[in-house]
């Protein structure tokens, strides 16, 4: 099965669902990471 039909799919059930598409970054910096460590429980840099 093709990427691009499972997307497709998904993509539709979302949409069934009226939910909205959102994005998140697909890399983070160390430096970002550092910042958060404090934040995030169980964080291990």
């Amino acid at each position: 099965m093709e990427v691009v039909v499972v997307v497709a799919f998904f993509d539709a059930e979302i949409k069934k669902m009226k939910i909205k598409n959102c994005y998140f970054p697909l890399f983070v910096s160390p430096a970002v990471l550092e910042k958060e460590k404090d934040h995030i429980e169980g964080l291990k840099l």
